[in-house]
């Protein structure tokens, strides 16, 4: 998986936005909790008004956490 996949996808769960909430993050990944989302995947990132996340940033993070 490459982070191009992960930013594609995260991209048509908001609907072509670049920018992503928490909560939009969490029904993408097929989460309930949306605090155990933010605190594994969006902790450390900047946010725009505290609430909006890029998306490339964010792909970045889960293409880091993949493992083979």
């Amino acid at each position: 998986m490459e982070r191009n996949d992960i930013t594609y996808e995260l991209m048509k769960a908001t609907k072509g936005q670049a920018f992503i909430t928490c909560t939009q993050l969490t029904k993408a990944l097929g989460r309930t909790n949306s605090l155990k989302v933010k605190h594994a995947y969006l902790s450390g990132l900047e946010a725009v008004d505290g609430k909006y996340y890029l998306i490339r940033d964010v792909a970045e993070v889960l293409k880091n956490r993949c493992t083979a």
